[in-house]
């Protein structure tokens, strides 16, 4: 009965402390077998030239998608930057002079994808939900990698429910619309 004892408490012992290691982790990298428990996204309302709809965009959809060789240089920078102490670093000068001074958090760096087709569409808001649950009402910033030397800053918000919501315009829709592209979510927490 000790022996059971003992193998119990050494295995509670070993769960916790590699649960306590994984919540330390900064970056949440997406795991795809697990992404539906991990990410909700999609659009939440667009605006075109018949009006703004509370209704998906027609024939639109936002999703995370698996890395591709683009995408993944990408995201291999954010690590490496991460590891080197500034995960801010990975990003070119001009982009890291718009984000915020308070906003110096990685939390999501995932590859996404706007599909299907924006005829008509003016801007469309996004919204993401990750495993980290953002403060409702925190400002956060959503970087759209399309190459390592190309990002759009767009500022987000952080809704009740712990979400991000991001309205994208007509430039960029048009710039990533069918391309994979690698998206960072900076915040402060």
């Amino acid at each position: 009965m000790k022996k059971i004892l003992s193998l119990v408490l050494t295995l509670a012992l070993v769960l916790t402390a590699v649960s306590a290691f994984a919540s330390d982790s900064a970056t949440s990298y997406v795991d795809y077998a697990a992404l539906e428990a991990q990410y909700q996204g999609g659009i939440l309302k667009h605006s075109s030239s018949s009006g703004t709809q509370n209704v998906p965009a027609a024939g639109l959809s936002f999703d995370i998608i698996p890395d591709n060789d683009a995408t993944k240089a990408l995201i291999d920078a954010f690590a490496a930057a991460k590891e080197a102490g500034d995960v801010l670093a990975a990003f070119p000068d001009d982009v890291k002079a718009q984000i915020p001074a308070e906003l110096t958090v990685v939390n999501e760096i995932v590859t996404a994808l706007l599909s299907g087709n924006a005829d008509g569409v003016v801007s469309a808001t996004v919204g993401c939900k990750f495993t980290t649950a953002y403060e409702a009402g925190a400002k956060v910033c959503m970087a759209f990698g399309i190459s390592a030397d190309q990002w759009v800053l767009k500022e987000g918000t952080a809704q009740t429910d712990g979400s991000i919501n991001v309205t994208l315009d007509k430039g960029l829709i048009d710039q990533i619309l069918n391309k994979p592209i690698a998206l960072v979510v900076i915040s402060a927490q």
